[in-house]
């Protein structure tokens, strides 16, 4: 049940990236005619590492997990079983 649930919402996540162009990050990714995407303006903690979650007001976290990045909110997104452990707050 959990699995469908992370599936469906990815999805979601994902048509609507696609609907805003996609995720634009550096002056390479761009469409067909050159315009970048916006959908990096409805991410909710990617790129905000220290800043407030929108949800809680923790400061949002990333940890480098297989040579990426990876953000999140420590509150809101904890780590089954665990939480906090080995996180880099900057």
């Amino acid at each position: 049940y959990e699995v469908h649930k992370i599936l469906e919402a990815a999805q979601a996540v994902m048509r609507r990236s696609i609907e805003a162009g996609g995720t634009s990050f550096d002056e390479l990714y761009v469409n067909t005619v050159g315009e970048p995407g916006y959908f990096a303006r409805y991410l909710a903690v990617y790129g905000r590492v220290g800043q407030a979650c929108i949800n809680c007001g923790t400061p949002i976290a990333k940890v480098p997990i297989s040579g990426r990045s990876h953000h999140y909110c420590p509150v809101c997104q904890p780590r089954s079983g665990r939480r906090n452990r080995g996180v880099s707050e900057g």
